[in-house]
């Protein structure tokens, strides 16, 4: 029984290779054969379990182990969770499928030793299949996991290929809980952390082991690849022994003291990945994470306490001693990977703020600023490698923000910054000198000293270590501009230092200079020169370098040119070149996508406004063009989150919003708009139709540009709204908030047509949407929002037409206050039947008497009461923009306008009329007071505001500046922090301005407080007024509140002026007309 059952086993697993080996076939007949076999059995009962025989079984074909590993990780991938998928046509309902619970298990049992036995390259894919299983099943459905780990660690004499599984397993553990908290999955994390005594004993073991083979290299690293997951978010409470943690830290220390091992000949590419200095950087990974997070008793957890002072006394000092010990390969020649000098460098920067690491630093600053940090941000042999073989690839590294986040350039650049920012008094002079005794030595290609040094004898290969050098001067002047800019004694340097070394080297022979050269100039376009000339010299001299036969160099002098545009006063001398300007513009933007070349696009349609008109429709067409080409660019990369799809992403959304740009400018142009619509339609159905939500707000904002600025809506336009309707039905209600200005346009701006629903039923539509946002148990209130505006619009624009919609549409407004917890979405509910009220008071009365449990009473009622809560500001918490104001008078006024006759008795008689009344004369008082407020803001802001604070000037008023502009900066033997900088910043700058500590502000608030609407031409107090003299004598109980109402005198009194008020507007509004009457009299 047994030899039948081995024998089937045998005939499965010869059956499923030769299916993957179909699946390799480069025929292409056999191949699809194969393809198609495997995906009938893919979901079939034991063929997980033939796939893992296959890929661990010596006798198979490697490329057939290879196929089947990966095979059985897309399964994995794809079917451990059981999915639900459709029947045959004709045939109703659903069913699941995926990996079977029988195989599920088989899989999780053996899934560790097929780690043990896999070579590397089954290895890899094994342990993806690990982490899907894991992140899915444990530890609820895989309890048997960390002892399975345990055991395979705990072995006395453990082979390396056991103890890789057993580590690789634990990381894929810990990094599933790495960014939880210690209230999250506690239980998980201490069983966890329960392995670290086990953890340390096994570095321990591994670093024995000299010279360190990558093998062993490999292990370490996993080790504090394991550590780092489990420490990110809090130190176990077995690290927090001091034994303990000066175990682990000995061993951070062993492993950066241990030799690499490096094959011989290995270019740098292949060195910057051996692993030997990946176990490196995952050490230094930890102890600058320990530097960052614990080195601060003051802000610490209590049990952290002594671990930071422990840290900060007994290691920061001695690691930062070894760090710079490692830095000395540098500038004796020696091999450094990118990351390794990185994390180095950041450490020494975050050991800036802190007196005790600064104290020695103090003793290397000059070997660290001039021997290390300056030739790392020099011009180097494998920039030129790059800038001659693969010039795209230059200009990527150099604008990729990801790739600044793991540059040593930028890391050195940091170094730079953070010392001359906290520690001025002894190293900012020191390092602007030595940079511009680069700047002299080596001269302007065309100036006499240049041609003096030729003549006695410069060589090419020297020169290019001078231009080099002055790559890096140049690029140290740069990134320090915020400093040298606000500073009047370096200030006053800056416009000869241009004038001499930079826009002369716009024309160097040298390409890389004179890339520099553009990007410096750029980044103090901002000067201001004793000759105006100079300006617009250097502006046509980076325009001349668009058509530079160097790629690098036209990128930059176009990145260059924005900021000269930003701060020309005068640009006629663009103006004329502008045609010839924006085509080598769109030439570049064929050749690269650069974010930043758009941003230069859209710098100069804001500058130009309304005279870019003439090019509108050549820039929109190709800033599409360039948009597919993006959107392609990332739909071949065919993965997610790659580099190439980031870029496309970046490069496509640039597109649009420089489109936007010009959509902005032209505005007032309509004609143009209908010139457009067909270009950019096709973009906006093309993204909503294809679920592409990377530049979704975009596509709606220009969707809304769209509807708000063409002379009309279009039937074009109004195919967009059967997509935003798929948009939020089928990927998510999230994108409503971003959707939500477009169908305001088309409600407003085609009421007719809305109502009409020829080929769609829009109103419906809106009734389910309003409906599915405020019924989701998915959406915080603050995602609700878009709702009860949606609402107001119909209510508005269709006043009198939407009956059958005011019932339903107050049922979804007074369901959701039931339980509404953000005071600004209850507002807005609250103002949806105040909305109600306006549109057909009576009608509204009569609908909230006849509910269930009649709510009229109970709603003014609420109401009232809403209105007499204050913030902690002494604010009124509730109804606060002008906008919500005006609705509430309106729609209180509507309900008081009502004759009792026409209402319910028992509604008349019970209703808290004099709550209405009183609310709507204090909401009145507050509108009236808002707007006035306002009135005088404008006329001041005519008159001329304070200019907008900067960084700068907090800082001026906690460290003003000395005379000198030197700057005196901290103490030496003093911590510097940022967070007590800005703390003390805003405690200056809130009593500057009169702030208390209370003070806060909502951005639902000031948002849509300048959009319009139907309302706009109604004037509340003439409205109110007319409402409350319109209230007859025979409608006792009104009355009846009404006179009781105004017993208090000061109610009185408050009472007229408000009424006073609202005669002067109403005279305001008649004064033309009874001008106009008195001029046709004349006549």
């Amino acid at each position: 029984m047994e030899a039948s059952e081995q024998q089937q086993r045998l005939q499965r697993q010869q059956q499923v290779a030769q299916m993957l080996q179909s699946a390799l076939s480069p025929d292409p007949t056999t191949r699809r054969g194969g393809e198609a076999a495997l995906e009938q059995y893919r979901y079939a009962e034991g063929f997980p379990v033939t796939l893992c025989e296959v890929m661990v079984s010596d006798a198979t074909a490697p490329e057939v182990r290879h196929v089947a590993a990966i095979t059985f990780k897309n399964l994995v991938l794809r079917g451990w969770v059981a999915k639900e998928v459709k029947g045959p046509p004709g045939q109703t309902g659903v069913s699941k499928v995926g990996v079977s619970d029988s195989d599920k298990e088989f899989v999780r049992r053996s899934i560790i030793e097929m780690l043990v036995v896999s070579p590397p390259l089954i290895r890899v894919q094994v342990g993806e299949s690990l982490k899907t299983i894991v992140y899915e099943d444990f530890p609820a459905r895989w309890p048997d996991l960390m002892p399975s780990i345990m055991y395979n660690l705990d072995l006395p004499q453990p082979q390396q290929p056991r103890l890789y599984a057993a580590l690789w397993a634990l990381r894929i553990v810990a990094r599933k809980y790495e960014y939880r908290s210690e209230e999250e999955g506690c239980d998980v994390r201490s069983l966890i952390t329960s392995a670290f005594p086990s953890l340390l004993r096994v570095l321990q073991q591994l670093l024995t082991v000299s010279p360190t083979p990558p093998e062993v290299a490999e292990l370490q690293k996993l080790v504090l690849k394991t550590f780092w997951s489990v420490s990110y978010m809090q130190l176990p409470e077995l690290v927090r022994d001091m034994a303990a943690l000066n175990a682990w830290m000995k061993c951070f220390h062993d492993v950066l003291l241990a030799p690499v091992v490096e094959p011989p000949d290995a270019d740098v590419e292949f060195r910057q990945n051996v692993p030997g200095w990946k176990a490196k950087k995952w050490a230094i990974n930890i102890i600058n994470r320990f530097f960052h997070r614990f080195m601060d008793p003051k802000m610490q957890k209590e049990d952290h306490a002594l671990i930071s002072d422990t840290f900060l006394n007994n290691y920061s000092v001695q690691l930062l001693r070894l760090f710079l010990q490692i830095l000395d390969t540098l500038p004796n020649g020696g091999f450094l990977p990118d990351r390794i000098v990185k994390l180095l460098l950041t450490y020494i920067t975050s050991a800036i703020n802190k007196a005790i690491t600064y104290k020695e630093l103090k003793l290397h600053i000059h070997k660290v600023l001039f021997q290390i940090c300056f030739p790392l941000m020099c011009y180097n042999d494998r920039d030129q490698l790059a800038w001659e073989e693969d010039p795209h690839e230059y200009v990527r590294k150099n604008y990729d923000i990801i790739a600044d986040m793991y540059s040593p350039r930028t890391a050195a650049i940091n170094v730079v910054i953070e010392l001359l920012r906290y520690r001025p008094k002894d190293n900012l002079d020191m390092f602007l000198q030595y940079c511009v005794q680069v700047l002299n030595s080596c001269p302007a290609h065309n100036s006499p000293e240049m041609q003096q040094l030729v003549a006695q004898g410069l060589d090419e290969k020297q020169r290019q270590q001078m231009n080099r050098h002055k790559d890096g001067a140049m690029l140290a002047i740069g990134s320090l501009n915020s400093f040298l800019r606000n500073k009047p004694k370096y200030a006053a340097s800056l416009e000869p230092m241009l004038l001499q070394h930079v826009f002369p080297e716009l024309t160097s022979p040298c390409g890389h200079i004179r890339s520099k050269a553009a990007w410096l100039a750029g980044q103090y376009a901002d000067v201001s020169f004793h000759d105006p000339s100079t300006f617009f010299k250097a502006m046509v001299a980076i325009v001349n370098l668009l058509k530079d036969p160097e790629l690098p160099v036209r990128v930059d002098a176009v990145v260059a040119l924005r900021h000269f545009v930003e701060h020309a006063d005068d640009l006629e001398q663009l103006r004329s070149i502008l045609p010839e300007l924006l085509n080598d513009f769109f030439k570049l933007m064929y050749e690269v996508e650069n974010d930043d070349l758009v941003f230069t696009l859209e710098s100069i349609v804001e500058k130009f406004g309304e005279e870019i008109s003439p090019f509108a429709v050549g820039l929109t067409t190709n800033l599409a063009r360039g948009f597919w080409k993006a959107i392609t660019v990332k739909e071949e990369s065919g993965k997610e989150d790659t580099w190439e799809e980031d870029q496309g992403v970046l490069a496509a959304s640039g597109c649009l919003r420089a489109i936007m740009t010009i959509l902005e400018s032209i505005n007032t142009q309509g004609h143009l708009y209908v010139q457009l619509e067909p270009t950019l339609l096709s973009i906006c159905s093309a993204m909503l139709a294809s679920d592409n939500d990377d530049v979704f707000e975009e596509v709606m904002e220009i969707v809304a540009y769209l509807t708000f600025y063409s002379p009309a809506i279009t039937e074009a336009q109004w195919k967009m709204w059967p997509l935003m309707c798929q948009v939020l039905e089928n990927w998510t209600v999230f994108y409503f908030e971003n959707i939500m200005p477009a169908m305001d346009n088309f409600i407003s701006r085609s009421t007719a047509v809305f109502l009409e629903g020829r080929d769609f039923n829009y109103l419906d539509s809106c009734y389910k949407i309003v409906s599915l946002v405020l019924r989701s148990d998915e959406l915080e209130d603050s995602d609700r929002t878009p709702a009860p505006r949606l609402m107001e619009s119909i209510l508005q624009n269709c006043r009198g037409r939407v009956d059958e919609y005011v019932g339903p549409f107050m049922q979804l407004a007074l369901r959701k206050l039931q339980d509404c917890e953000r005071s600004y979405l209850s507002d807005l509910l609250v103002q949806v039947v105040m909305n109600c009220a306006y549109y057909n008071p009576r009608l509204c009365l009569r609908l909230l008497s006849q509910e269930a449990q009649p709510v009229a009473q109970a709603f003014v009622s609420d109401w009232f009461n809403m209105l007499q809560k204050e913030s902690k500001n002494g604010k009124r918490k509730h109804f606060r923009r002008e906008h919500d104001m005006k609705v509430n008078v309106l729609g209180a006024a509507s309900m008081l306008s009502v004759p009792l006759a026409e209402l319910p008795p028992e509604l008349g008689s019970t209703m808290p009329w004099a709550e209405l009344f009183r609310g709507s004369l204090q909401l009145g008082e507050a509108l009236r007071d808002a707007m006035a407020l306002r009135s005088n803001g404008e006329q001041d802001e005519a008159g001329g505001g304070g200019a907008a604070l900067t960084l700068e000037d907090l800082r001026g008023y906690i460290q003003p500046e000395d005379a000198s502009g030197g700057g005196g900066g901290w103490e030496d033997d003093k911590d510097v922090d940022d967070t007590d900088f800005l703390s003390a910043a805003a405690r200056r700058v809130a009593g500057h301005f009169g702030m208390d500590d209370d003070y806060s502000s909502s951005d639902d608030e000031d948002e849509y407080e300048d959009f319009t609407c139907p309302i706009d031409s109604v004037d509340p107090f003439v409205f109110w007024r007319a409402a409350i003299q319109g209230i007859s004598p025979t409608d006792g109980a009104k009355v009846q509140a009404l006179q009781n109402s105004m017993q208090d005198p000061q109610a009185a009194q408050r009472f007229q002026a408000l009424m006073a008020h609202a005669a002067e507007c109403d005279n305001r509004a008649q004064a033309p007309l009874q001008q106009q009457q008195q001029q046709q009299q004349q006549q």
